[in-house]
């Protein structure tokens, strides 16, 4: 699933924003986000499905 998520641009997006207060907007909603891509590159890591970074 999490690599079906994976954009074009070998970027994950981010998904709908969350209602209620926001203090910080990391991304904007639908557009790549760095730091989802940095979450899934590290699980994917974690569970042998992507070589290591170097």
């Amino acid at each position: 699933m999490l690599i079906a998520k994976r954009g074009a641009e070998d970027r994950w997006k981010t998904n709908a924003r969350h209602p209620g207060a926001v203090h910080i907007t990391m991304d904007k909603a639908g557009a790549p986000s760095r730091w989802n891509t940095l979450i899934a590159l590290r699980a994917l890591q974690y569970f042998g499905l992507l070589e290591p970074l170097q």
